[in-house]
């Protein structure tokens, strides 16, 4: 079987929510990464 990490970029504006967000599935065993506007997905996107 293999292992694999399932990367999660969490786009939300406010950064409350996006900190819960990116708790809960830190916890789920996820690896969540946090963007506040879809300008900043979009260039964390272009990066990877």
């Amino acid at each position: 079987m293999l292992n694999r990490t399932t990367h999660i970029l969490v786009v939300e504006d406010d950064s409350d929510i996006n900190q819960l967000l990116c708790k809960i599935l830190k916890k789920s065993g996820y690896f969540p990464q946090p963007a506040y506007s879809g300008t900043e997905a979009l260039i964390y996107l272009e990066r990877q």
